[in-house]
């Protein structure tokens, strides 16, 4: 087989180069739908953007962004997430921050887990989901 069917998404803005070397796609398109790996946020050197879990929540929501603008679609085709917080202190910060990027009524559906551990020391905040673009792009 000479390629995939599926189209990766690797954004710029969302630590470039950090995805190849481990061998890991932020997103992958598969005609209209695009699934969109847990992001958390991170600088380009991969360390955490900040201590807290607002400005983490931020950067995490914007490399959801940009992996679904990569795809050709907005956050209004974004229909799941789902979000792991270390903290349950943290989920207000987490749904006023998805506020910002998505309005009442239209929400997506979304997972809100506590887990014990995100899996890079400093993150508190993981958000990944999926996203079904109203036109294949």
């Amino acid at each position: 087989m000479t390629g995939s069917p599926y189209r990766r998404l690797r954004p710029a803005s969302v630590a470039p180069g950090l995805d190849i070397a481990k061998g890991y796609a932020y997103g992958v398109q598969a005609g209209n739908i695009v699934m969109i790996a847990s992001q958390v946020g991170r600088k380009p050197d991969g360390t955490p953007v900040g201590p807290d879990i607002e400005t983490q929540t931020v950067k995490a929501f914007e490399n959801v962004k940009a992996i679904v603008e990569e795809a050709g679609g907005t956050m209004e085709d974004v229909v799941y997430l789902c979000a792991y917080i270390v903290d349950r202190e943290h989920a207000r910060t987490v749904q006023e921050v998805r506020k910002r990027y998505f309005h009442a009524p239209d929400y997506p559906a979304t997972s809100l887990v506590v887990v014990a551990e995100i899996l890079l020391p400093g993150f508190h905040v993981e958000v990944g989901g999926m996203a079904v673009l109203r036109s294949e792009r």
